[in-house]
């Protein structure tokens, strides 16, 4: 198993817990973004070879899309789910409206799609809009209680 992430804060606990090949993704540091970003990073994804990405989304727009605070971030997840062959998104909590944010992939464009929250009737039907159907078939979504 070899990960690599974009983020130093999430290494102890991978270490603590799974014992693999690690790296952490080079790039830029910014302002008000957790994650290394940026054409370094953009570049280092390029030239990786990413079997199963799993990319946390923060909000779903009117069109479709899953959404990021941060532009830079945005155009860094672009760049994985382009070259990943099993993306994974995972929305652990809605944290602004569906007009807001930075758009990252369609739904369709995920293979799986794990909602840990809960999520209104909009977002619903955005999810089943974008032919995200029960697991079986190529996109599948689960949605796990968020209370």
């Amino acid at each position: 198993l070899s990960l690599i992430v974009n983020t130093f804060e999430i290494v102890p606990s991978i270490k603590q817990f799974i014992n693999c090949d690690l790296q952490v993704l080079g790039g830029a540091v910014i302002e008000d973004c957790p994650a290394l970003v940026g054409p370094i990073a953009e570049q280092a994804v390029r030239l990786q070879l990413m079997n199963k990405c799993f990319i946390e989304f923060m909000g779903v727009n009117d069109e479709g899309y899953l959404t990021l605070k941060n532009a830079a971030m945005a155009r860094l997840y672009k760049d994985i789910v382009s070259h990943g062959e099993i993306n994974v998104g995972l929305i652990s909590r809605l944290d602004f409206s569906a007009s807001e944010g930075f758009a990252v992939c369609k739904l369709a464009e995920l293979n799986t799609l794990i909602v840990s929250c809960d999520i209104g009737e909009q977002e619903q039907a955005l999810i089943d809009q974008a032919n995200m159907v029960e697991a079986g078939t190529h996109n599948s979504y689960k949605i796990f209680s968020g209370s």
